[in-house]
C-alpha cells in the first residue's frame, strides 16, 4: 500500500541519525506522527508500522534539538500501543519492542 511505502521511505531516511538535521528531525516527527495517526484508520499490521519506530529511534538518537518536545515521541508510542492492542487476538503475547532509546509493551 502508499501508506507502507511512506513508511519505508521515512525508515531509509533516518538510517544514519548522525546526518539528521534540527529542522529534518522536526519534519520526521511531524511525517512520523501523520503516518502513525493513518495508520490506526486502515487494517495494518503493527509489524508494517516498524519502520515509524525505527525512525522514532533514529531521531532520540540524532544531536538534541531544543525544538523536539519527548511528550511528541511519546504520543507516537502510544499511538503504536493502540495499533498492536487493536491487532491482537485474545490470549495473545504481549508485543515488545525495545530500542536504544525507548521501548514499547503492549498486551
Amino acid at each position: 500500500s502508499d501508506l507502507k511505502m511512506w513508511i519505508n521511505g521515512l525508515d531509509s531516511v533516518t538510517l544514519n541519525s548522525a546526518q539528521l538535521s534540527c529542522a529534518s528531525l522536526e519534519m520526521i516527527l511531524n511525517v512520523a506522527d501523520t503516518l502513525m495517526m493513518h495508520s490506526l484508520s486502515i487494517d495494518i499490521s503493527y509489524d508494517d508500522v516498524m519502520g515509524i519506530l525505527r525512525s522514532l529511534n533514529a531521531l532520540c538518537q540524532a544531536a538534541s534539538c531544543s525544538s523536539i518536545k519527548s511528550d511528541r515521541i511519546e504520543s507516537i508510542i502510544s499511538q503504536y500501543a493502540a495499533l498492536v492492542r487493536k491487532n491482537l487476538f485474545p490470549g495473545q503475547k504481549n508485543v515488545n519492542n525495545i530500542f536504544d532509546d525507548f521501548r514499547s509493551s503492549t498486551t
